[in-house]
């Protein structure tokens, strides 16, 4: 073999060893928790559903919600399969508003929530949101990061 090629060899040896008593992390390692970017999702059913939402609403947010996060400030809305909204959000901390979006389903107006999230899901719990749509299908039940 080359002198060059063993002298490469050695050196990407040398800077591929991890410090003794390391571990090399697991390709197959869930990602950490925390609410960022990634697709989560939630199937609510009727008794998921606050009595104070009226009827006519309530069927409307009964069904499968996918929310994928693009980044740290952008998310897309899904309903049964089909986008309804489009909206930017900023992080705080614990605490998450989503601003008034675009789609069918958009809100008029921001709301805010603080977040709990693990590896595999998320929880959001209303500060303050006048828009009762919104608080239903993000309070009802965790939301599941989907892998």
């Amino acid at each position: 073999m080359p002198k060059p090629t063993v002298l490469l060899l050695a050196t990407l040896a040398a800077c591929s060893t991890m410090p003794a008593g390391t571990a090399a992390p697991s390709p197959m390692a869930p990602p950490p928790a925390g609410f960022g970017p990634g697709v989560y999702s939630v199937t609510l059913a009727d008794s998921d559903i606050p009595t104070s939402v009226l009827s006519g609403p309530r069927g409307s947010l009964v069904g499968r919600w996918e929310m994928t996060v693009d980044g740290a400030s952008h998310a897309v809305i899904r309903y049964n399969g089909q986008e309804v909204v489009e909206m930017p959000f900023q992080l705080q901390g614990n605490q998450v508003t989503f601003a008034e979006g675009n789609g069918r389903y958009a809100c008029p107006g921001p709301g805010r929530y603080t977040w709990e999230a693990t590896a595999a899901s998320v929880r959001f719990t209303r500060v303050e949101d006048p828009c009762t749509g919104r608080v239903a299908a993000l309070t009802a039940r965790a939301w599941t990061r989907t892998p």
